[in-house]
């Protein structure tokens, strides 16, 4: 997103909340997922690869490398009640979308530790 389409959210200002097409049971291309982390990295990477374990199609590893490997593991939930807001410059408004899914990933390997339980016992 540039500069031009970004708000401030300390700086007081009225903006309109809109229903998505997806909300008002129009068709819609988009999907929303978010990814929940017990220990967030930092930097967050901007590039990540996430896919279907070669054990289970139920759980999920998301990875990424900056200089070394980090590795995550978890599940994929859908749950109801899941919204997030977007802002849309060009409406000059906010956007209620649902939230498809959530992967809830869990630390199992880092560079300096690729312990996975050890890593659970210190980012539970």
């Amino acid at each position: 997103m540039s500069l031009a389409g970004m708000i401030d959210p300390t700086k007081y200002g009225k903006y309109p909340v809109i229903l998505s097409d997806a909300l008002l049971g129009k068709k819609s291309k988009e999907v929303y997922t978010g990814v929940r982390y017990n220990h967030k990295p930092d930097p967050t990477p901007s590039l990540a690869k996430l896919k279907p374990t070669s054990k289970s199609s139920s759980t999920y590893d998301l990875s990424y490398n900056d200089g070394g490997l980090h590795k995550y593991q978890g599940i994929r939930a859908s749950e109801d009640g899941q919204y997030v807001l977007i802002f849309d410059p060009s409406r000059e408004a906010f956007v209620l979308h649902k939230v498809d899914s959530t992967f809830n990933m869990n630390l199992i390997r880092t560079p300096s530790n690729k312990d996975a339980e050890s890593l659970r016992q210190e980012h539970p």
